[in-house]
């Protein structure tokens, strides 16, 4: 026995000796082949590339050592360039592929940050990635999307006309909906400290305040952001949370009050775009409800008392909706449904092809012209991913307002306002997804410029996961 105990562990301490040398090896590849890769990218941005590349890749240099100290710091200052769609990148890809498009700082941020953390991960230790309720219905939503991208090939409406190269469109809608889990992930599986989860509020905050300054003065905003009013929103409800649940004191409590109050009434100065408003006043409703339940029935009596007492609110609302269109999404929906259930009732359409559809089966149109999505993350799944898409994202939906709550509960008491503002967020988005692609974005209806703001929902609940993996008992020491 004891010769066979001695066996046992040479031959353990053995296998642990090789994986150890094995690891060493593969991070000095790992290593030499980035050091390769960094110098043909030099070369080809001095030789042929777009200046805008090298200048990205100059950036990307700077950005990675301000990485190497402090990468939360990052993730931070990321929430504040995220929003603006300003300085995209060249196209790229050319027009014989049929497809142009530039790339938003949100993307290359994000991408950036990214391969930064998987870099310091393999670099480090082992990739390890935290587990959590929305994984498996994560993994089901991709499984079901690529099953439709194949089924696409063989089932096809023959009076429908594919794309130049279909593929690419497809890879490019899957691309986005990935970038929007990417912003979950990264946020839930990199903040370690307390200090900078809570100041993931502060830039929104910020850009906030800048979208309300140019709703009210009516001035063009010197760089652009996409869903403006849903940065209103973001701020609106994150601030309403520090107010209930935040630890501050009454001088503070006053700040937050009167920034809530810009807010709402910034949110409802461009009462056409009902997404916007509708988003930050679900918001705070939420946040409100999780605090006080009477209170929120107040909140929900002064809503119904404003409308019945000022109708010219709910009428401007109405004539403003019906000038912009936004009664067509009925009649969307209804053809969102026809194309799947004529087509493939169980994989859809396959993703992105819902423009390539609308040719055959849109009722609604102008001129020549007619929708090319269904202004409807669910009525769009439905058509692009059948049965099977609708019932994994219906799955994420509730699977991330289930993570939110458990945040909640668990969450430290001075985080405890991130824990909730951020699940009212990824809730209120959910509901207002019903009228809009905004939790998943669409490629074809300005994905590209909307991600920016549809990825907050995500990187908030990300942020309030991590903030459940604090140690407590330091804080309490």
């Amino acid at each position: 026995m004891e010769r066979f105990a001695e066996t046992t562990t040479v031959e353990t301490t053995w296998i642990e000796g090789a994986i150890t040398t094995a690891s060493r090896w593969l991070r000095l590849i790992f290593a030499i082949s980035a050091l390769l890769m960094l110098s043909y990218a030099v070369s080809m941005f001095v030789l042929e590339m777009d200046l805008y590349y090298a200048v990205l890749a100059a950036i990307a240099v700077a950005v990675a050592i301000l990485l190497s100290r402090k990468f939360e710091l990052g993730l931070v200052i990321f929430c504040l360039i995220a929003p603006f769609d300003d300085f995209d990148s060249p196209a790229v890809l050319g027009a014989e592929a049929s497809y142009q498009a530039g790339i938003m700082p949100s993307e290359a941020g994000l991408v950036l940050l990214c391969l930064f953390w998987i870099g310091s991960q393999v670099l480090g230790s082992d990739i390890r990635l935290i587990r959590t309720r929305l994984d498996i219905p994560i993994l089901t939503f991709f499984g079901v999307a690529v099953a439709s991208v194949a089924a696409s090939y063989f089932i096809w409406d023959s009076e429908v006309n594919r794309y130049d190269n279909p593929i690419l469109f497809q890879v490019a809608e899957i691309g986005i909906w990935v970038l929007c889990v990417a912003a979950y992930f990264l946020p839930a599986n990199s903040f370690k400290s307390r200090a900078w989860i809570a100041a993931v509020y502060w830039p929104i905050a910020a850009v906030g305040l800048y979208v309300s300054f140019h709703q009210f003065s009516g001035l063009e905003m010197p760089w652009s952001i996409a869903h403006s009013t849903f940065m209103i929103s973001f701020a609106a409800t994150l601030t309403a949370a520090k107010l209930l649940f935040g630890r501050t004191t009454g001088s503070a409590k006053l700040g937050y009050l009167v920034l809530l109050c810009v807010y709402l009434f910034a949110a409802m100065w461009n009462r056409g775009w009902v997404s916007g408003w509708f988003a930050a006043w679900l918001g705070v409703a939420a946040v409100t409800l999780v605090y006080s339940r009477r209170m929120f029935v107040v909140f929900a009596l002064i809503a119904l008392v404003v409308l019945f007492i000022f109708p010219g609110v709910y009428n401007s609302v109405y004539d403003e909706s019906r000038q912009e269109g936004d009664l067509d999404r009925i009649g969307l929906w209804g053809d969102a449904v026809g194309m799947a259930a004529r087509t493939n009732p169980l994989l859809g359409i396959g993703p992105g092809d819902y423009l390539a559809y609308a040719r055959r089966y849109g009722t609604i149109w102008y001129g020549d012209r007619t929708y090319t999505t269904a202004h409807s993350n669910y009525a769009q799944l439905i058509a692009e991913l059948g049965l099977l898409g609708i019932a994994a994202f219906l799955w994420i939906v509730v699977a991330g307002i289930k993570t939110g709550a458990e945040t909640i509960r668990k969450s430290r008491s001075d985080l405890k306002w991130l824990a909730v503002g951020a699940t009212a967020v990824f809730a209120s988005m959910a509901v207002t997804s019903l009228v809009g692609d905004y939790l998943f974005p669409s490629r074809v209806n300005g994905g590209i410029w909307t991600f920016g703001t549809s990825l907050f929902p995500w990187f908030l609940l990300g942020t309030a996961v991590a903030s459940t993996r604090l140690d407590e008992r330091k804080f309490e020491g």
